[in-house]
């Protein structure tokens, strides 16, 4: 398992160059090196912790994660129905003087490459599970994730003040990418900073240079992120950020406070009432569609493009080529920020959009709940459920979570929330077990210190 410990390590040291590579050579480079990952998992992962790894979703999550990969594969497939296929398959047949041959997509190459980068991110989901089982490389890949959000945030932060030139930066697409990056950052941050502090809460650590020099450098790259929200003057993102790190302080609380079910409902009302604040000061684009709400610019042709697509969407990884369609020759320079739900949803089609979105929040709450009940390690589910529901919340603004460093990251940090959801042995079938000895263990501990 070491082996694929190190090509995962070595694909997220890339991270900021592939941001620099054309896309498509980028997809191509990491999916070569999970594709060697998977292979090597495959030979290496021991039964004990296959087993461990079949009980982190379940066998339904496993077939719910394949479902886009159909769905891209039907919507590439001919279709003899011209009601269901593309109409720019209608439109070809007959200027061609040609019999009808169609399909849901109107690109069908990207649509393949669309099914080739969702392949690479689920693989990388599935290679970091298995290899963070361990809780050492558990903490070393956590720690690597948040060192290397921090280095693409702060290339972020020198090209928009004018110190760096960067074609990873320019086009708004992979500048969106990197604005998600620094929104997870944040929360990863946030996370590694309380597992420091914990981890040296012990009688043997109490001193206070210990702990600062433990939480020095987490302290620093939050810095770095919030840094890189604020001069971006989005405040979408901000509030992203803050929500999301608020889910992740939220279960320390209930861990600390030993909060009940009302303390809970608490916690919940309260996380409401910031949304629906939010909501009343930010300003909306309204009567129009939920999708393109939170959006800056014009949204004219995503509109009209929305209104034209069908249930089933126009094909994944056609969108780039539909827009220039619907602006026309004398908009071709029109500002018009997409979101990834906006995008999705012309791809996809709306009914896969929001199947998404309940699927997310379904994970969420599974990880959320899941941190109430772990011990120690409560961080990684609960950092994992805040990113969850921050990306979510960025989904309606921008669309860099569907760029490939993004994704990739993305999958990384779902791979280790799942993966240190549930320990090694029986603690977590108890609804307060994890929760009660983490608890009694720094009793013992305080006293301990206490006595001597």
């Amino acid at each position: 398992m070491m082996a694929a410990f190190i090509i995962l390590t070595a694909l997220l040291a890339l991270l900021p160059t592939l941001m620099m590579v054309d896309g498509i050579i980028a997809n191509g480079i990491a999916s070569a090196i999970v594709g060697i990952a998977i292979v090597t998992v495959a030979l290496t992962l021991n039964t004990s912790d296959l087993n461990r790894f079949s009980r982190l979703l379940g066998p339904t999550g496993f077939i719910v994660l394949f479902i886009p990969c159909l769905w891209m594969l039907l919507q590439v497939l001919p279709i003899p129905a011209p009601s269901l296929a593309n109409p720019v398959w209608v439109s070809a047949a007959a200027a061609l003087d040609k019999p009808f041959v169609g399909a849901i997509s109107s690109d069908i190459g990207a649509t393949l490459l669309s099914l080739a980068h969702y392949c690479a991110s689920l693989a990388t989901a599935f290679v970091t599970a298995t290899v963070t089982l361990n809780k050492q490389r558990a903490d070393s890949v956590l720690s690597l994730l948040t060192a290397v959000a921090a280095l693409i945030a702060a290339g972020l932060i020198g090209f928009d003040l004018g110190y760096l030139r960067s074609p990873g930066f320019e086009h708004l697409g992979e500048r969106a990418d990197a604005m998600n990056i620094a929104v997870i950052g944040f929360i990863l941050s946030c996370a590694t900073t309380i597992r420091a502090y914990e981890h040296i809460d012990t009688p043997k650590t109490l001193h206070r240079k210990s702990r600062m020099t433990a939480i020095v450098p987490s302290m620093a790259a939050l810095f770095i992120f919030l840094s890189a929200i604020l001069i971006s003057a989005d405040a979408v993102l901000l509030f992203a950020a803050l929500f999301g790190t608020g889910i992740l302080i939220s279960v320390s609380a209930i861990r600390r406070w030993r909060a009940g079910l009302w303390g809970q409902a608490g916690i919940a009302a309260l996380a409401a009432v910031v949304v629906v604040g939010f909501l009343a000061v930010v300003p909306l684009k309204k009567d129009t569609d939920p999708t393109l709400a939170l959006t800056r610019g014009e949204i004219s042709s995503l509109e009209q493009m929305l209104s034209d697509t069908k249930w089933a969407g126009s094909g994944a990884g056609s969108f780039e080529a539909l827009l220039p369609v619907y602006r026309g020759a004398d908009e071709a320079d029109s500002f018009e920020i997409p979101t990834a739900a906006a995008t999705i949803a012309i791809e996809m089609g709306q009914l896969f959009l929001w199947t998404c979105v309940i699927v997310l929040l379904i994970g969420a709450s599974t990880l959320f709940r899941r941190a109430l009940l772990r011990g120690r390690d409560y961080v990684y589910s609960s950092a994992g459920a805040g990113c969850i529901i921050a990306l979510l919340i960025s989904l309606f603004a921008n669309d860099g979570i569907l760029g490939l460093a993004a994704s990739l990251m993305i999958s990384v940090l779902c791979g280790l929330a799942f993966s240190q959801s549930r320990s090694s042995g029986n603690r977590d079938s108890d609804p307060s077990g994890g929760a009660v000895h983490y608890l009694k263990q720094r009793e013992r501990r305080a006293a301990a210190g206490a006595s001597r």
